[in-house]
């Protein structure tokens, strides 16, 4: 059974999962996606996520850095493939890192990158999360 968070947003009071643990509707999607009392989530274009890909979106979540939990999005990729991404403000004032992860219909994750932006924006490096290449 797929969902449909055609959009969603946290700050939620309650987290309603259905008993198997896969969301069934736009609401358990909320919750699934954004975290309790985290805040905003956007959904591009995603019209249905997998339960493989819920998933992975959820193990995407609980590993992100603690100030980035709060604005995840979705977006909709071609071969019905979504892309994760959060914002994750730097130490440096201005500077932040943008964490990306695109997940295949199947739940497999295709491709997971960290780029990290100066406080001008610019691309200082990209990371690729899975064989730890540096592109500088």
């Amino acid at each position: 059974m797929g969902i449909i968070p055609s959009s969603f947003s946290a700050n939620l009071t309650s987290r309603s999962i259905s008993p198997i643990g896969i969301a069934a509707t736009v609401a358990e999607a909320a919750a699934a996606v954004c975290p309790i009392g985290q805040g905003t989530g956007v959904a591009k274009g995603v019209k249905e996520l997998t339960p493989a890909q819920l998933i992975n979106v959820e193990r995407f979540i609980k590993k992100l850095p603690a100030n980035a939990k709060d604005n995840v999005s979705l977006q909709s990729l071609p071969n019905s493939s979504v892309a994760a991404q959060a914002v994750s403000p730097g130490r440096v004032p201005g500077s932040s890192a943008v964490y990306e992860k695109q997940i295949d219909a199947t739940g497999t994750t295709i491709q997971y990158t960290k780029t990290t932006y100066d406080p001008a924006g610019n691309i200082v490096h990209v990371k690729d999360k899975i064989t730890g290449d540096v592109l500088p």
